[in-house]
């Protein structure tokens, strides 16, 4: 015990345990919510002896994706949608002729007023 020990003010301590860790002698240290069971929701537990436990979720790791995957991966995917039939440029032309036909075939109207 040391100064700092003395001056502050006592708190629990407790340590961090994936729920997988559970035991059934651990109880909930406050009410558990609604449908919670416990050992199943994560949260602060009391020990038979009255330490207390922290039961967390899941420890995971998530490995960063190097450069070079993300950059094959698109590549990949840039290739499967090359599949099928280009058919822009024929849309193209065919829709320009279409409206250049329209324009020539359109009669015009005279506006006279009476």
């Amino acid at each position: 015990m040391d100064v700092f020990d003395w001056v502050s003010p006592a708190r629990d301590e407790f340590t961090s345990y994936p729920l997988t860790s559970w035991e059934p002698g651990y109880k909930p240290h406050e009410p558990p919510r609604d449908t919670a069971v416990a050992g199943w929701w994560p949260g602060v537990y009391r020990g038979e002896q009255g330490d207390l436990r922290a039961f967390n979720t899941l420890d995971l790791h998530f490995q960063s994706a190097s450069q070079a995957d993300w950059r094959v991966a698109l590549e990949r995917l840039a290739a499967a949608q090359k599949r099928g039939v280009e058919m822009t440029q024929a849309l193209l032309i065919a829709s320009l002729t279409l409206a250049t036909l329209a324009a020539l075939v359109w009669k015009k109207r005279d506006n006279q007023t009476n």
